[in-house]
């Protein structure tokens, strides 16, 4: 079994940016849980919109093609969140380690 650990748009944005505030903490993060990334579509999307500048679209393709390349990260369909957060909530292993604060966060 997977203990899955939910990862945010904070998180993402924060480990997409090297000069977020959070970035240090975000990469300590993925190290450890590397695989056993939970998310959501969208999540997913408020990411693509926040990095949707041209100067920074390839850091979501970028982070795209890592979330691809870990066979042990879930990304919940849009529209099924509540059936399969239930199901999976047994499976992750704390309480949301990343905190929404993130998102007041200027510089976006």
């Amino acid at each position: 079994m997977v203990n899955y650990v939910f990862a945010d748009t904070a998180y993402f944005l924060a480990l997409s940016t090297r000069r977020d505030q959070l970035h240090s903490q975000a990469r300590v993060l993925r190290a450890r849980h590397r695989k056993a990334l939970l998310t959501t579509e969208w999540v997913l999307t408020e990411v693509a919109a926040a990095l949707a500048a041209p100067s920074t679209r390839t850091q979501f393709t970028n982070l795209m093609a890592q979330l691809r390349e870990q066979p042990a990260a879930r990304v919940i369909a849009a529209g099924l969140e509540s059936r399969q957060v239930r199901h999976t909530a047994a499976a992750m292993s704390s309480p949301l380690e990343w905190s929404s604060r993130a998102h007041s966060r200027s510089g976006r």
